[in-house]
Parts: structure tokens; C-alpha cells; sequence
């Protein structure tokens, strides 16, 4: 595990944890904003088509919630150099990142079958939610598909853009997963690394006290 001491190798251990502590707080911060606007803005006739619950949402803010507060602590922690306040992220964001990927592999999979069952009426269903007046045709003429609000949109158009979102998501969601892997090794390891130093500096206080 050498090579995971620390995920930024240009600085010091202590100063690589902080920055990549802080980078990690303030995206989670955006997806705890960005959970927050899909609860309370995302359609209804949306969540239907797709195959979702606003129950699923909510779960999905509480979840990055959690990894928001935990991360915070632990900065809060590698602050104060505090092996408690640090300790705490060794379980709680193995916990998250579990979940996290069941929920990336469930809502994958859901977007796989929203694809594969797609009908016009949940098309058109889902341009009203969106404020849109398009179309939906099933005639496949490339020149009757552009991003116009009074656009006509064919189903094999539609797809061929799903699929290609479809397969950058999954390129996303792989990154965010080994970049959580590699960030949650190395932050354990530089706890680790703190509270091997503390036991050190303890056992040395007690011989000396023992003298």
C-alpha cells in the first residue's frame, strides 16, 4: 500500500490529506445542493416514466448528506490532529461508499430499462414536464431532429442521444467510483500513519514516567 500513502505526491502527507479533504467537502457539498433541487423540482410525470419515487431522491440527500458531515469532521480532525474526530471516517464513508455504488448500479440499471421501454406517449409525456412542444415522430429523418423547442423528435433519434448520455454517465460514475476508492485509502492510511505517531509519542511519555 505504498503508493497510497497520500493522494496528492507533491506535498506532505498532512497538507495532501487537507487539500484533497477540501476538494472532496465541497463536492459534496454540490451534490447535497444538487439532491436538494431534484426533491423538490423534479417532475412527477419525470419520476414516473423513469421508474423513481421522490422516496428515492430523499434517500439519495441523506446519503450525501453523510458523506458531506463525516468529511467535514474528519477535516475538522486533521486540523486539530484529532485520531477521534478522524477515526470516525474509517467506518462511516466505507459505509457510503457500499451504498454509493448499490445506488450507482441500481439507478444505472433503471436508466438501462427507461432506454430499452421507452414509448412516444412517455416521450411526450416527458417534453411537457420539460416545457417543451416537440414532437415525437417514429419516422427516422435525420434532418427532422435538432434541439429546438418546437423541434420534432424521432424515437431512434432520441436514443442514439440517450445512449451516448447512457455511456458517459457510466464513464462518470466508474471514475467517481475509483477516485472515492483511491481518496478513502489514502485518508485511511494517513489516519493510520497519525494514530501510530500518537501511540509512539504515548509509549515514550510512559517510559519516561516509568524512570
Amino acid at each position: 500500500m505504498g503508493s497510497f500513502n497520500k493522494c496528492c505526491c507533491c506535498l506532505s502527507k498532512r497538507t495532501s490529506a487537507i487539500v484533497c479533504t477540501l476538494i472532496m467537502l465541497f463536492w459534496y457539498l454540490y451534490t447535497v445542493y444538487d439532491s436538494l433541487k431534484n426533491v423538490f423540482k423534479t417532475s412527477n410525470v419525470i419520476l414516473d416514466i423513469a421508474g423513481f419515487n421522490r422516496g428515492y431522491l430523499i434517500a439519495e440527500l441523506v446519503m450525501y448528506s453523510i458523506a458531506f458531515l463525516t468529511v467535514f469532521i474528519l477535516l475538522i480532525g486533521i486540523l486539530k490532529d484529532s485520531v477521534p474526530l478522524m477515526k470516525q471516517f474509517n467506518i462511516i464513508y466505507l459505509v457510503y461508499l457500499i451504498v454509493s455504488v448499490a445506488n450507482d448500479a441500481y439507478s444505472s440499471f433503471k436508466l438501462h430499462r427507461f432506454m430499452n421501454n421507452l414509448t412516444v406517449e412517455d416521450l411526450k409525456k416527458y417534453n411537457e414536464a420539460l416545457g417543451n412542444n416537440s414532437v415525437v415522430y417514429s419516422s427516422d429523418d435525420p434532418d427532422s431532429f435538432n434541439f429546438d423547442q418546437t423541434a420534432t423528435i424521432t424515437m431512434d433519434r432520441f436514443k442514439e442521444v440517450v445512449d451516448v448520455f447512457f455511456t458517459y454517465l457510466v464513464a462518470i460514475i466508474v471514475i467517481g467510483i475509483i477516485v472515492d476508492i483511491i481518496y478513502y485509502i489514502t485518508t485511511r492510511n494517513y489516519i493510520k500513519t497519525v494514530e501510530e505517531g500518537e501511540k509512539e509519542i504515548e509509549d515514550i511519555k510512559n517510559m519516561e514516567s516509568a524512570n
